[in-house]
């Protein structure tokens, strides 16, 4: 994750960070967390969001590339329906 250069690498570091970075891709990994259940002011919410804004990001990228390819595959397919099989010739 690309690291805000306010927030000093320290905080990235302490354990109470990775424990809610933990608990967000846990709450991600079993089902779409509504709201973060450490207080706004703890290190381990902060984590958490991020675990969570991650995966987030990463899932967006995934449906972008699924839209690329099945434009790619739906040009092809309809190429293919358009060109006629090698060695025939289309009737007019």
């Amino acid at each position: 994750m690309p690291r805000a250069k306010s927030f000093s690498a320290r905080i990235y570091a302490t354990p109470e960070y990775r424990e809610g970075y933990v608990a967000g891709c846990k709450a991600v990994h079993l089902q779409r967390p509504v709201a973060s259940p450490y207080l706004i002011q703890d290190l381990r919410h902060l984590g958490w969001i991020d675990a969570i804004f991650d995966a987030w990001s990463a899932r967006r990228v995934e449906i972008s590339r699924a839209a690329d390819c099945r434009e790619i595959f739906e040009a092809r397919a309809l190429t293919d329906a358009e060109s006629p099989p090698a060695g025939q010739i289309p009737n007019r």
